[in-house]
């Protein structure tokens, strides 16, 4: 059984714009925990936010 599995999408909005979405799945609720326990859910955004100072520097 796999301990997680996670899904990103980024899709243009607009001329300059994009979404971005991450999302983790997990099999069951203590799987979900651990994660959540291990920081993951704020390393999403610190990976968007690498993410969009690669491509667009300064940035704010």
């Amino acid at each position: 059984m796999l301990e997680r599995s996670g899904v990103v999408r980024v899709s243009r909005s607009g001329r300059a714009g994009a979404h971005y979405r991450a999302v983790a799945l997990h099999p069951n609720a203590d799987s979900r925990g651990r994660h959540e326990a291990r920081g993951f859910h704020d390393g999403w955004g610190q990976a968007f936010a690498q993410m969009v100072e690669l491509r667009c520097p300064g940035l704010d």
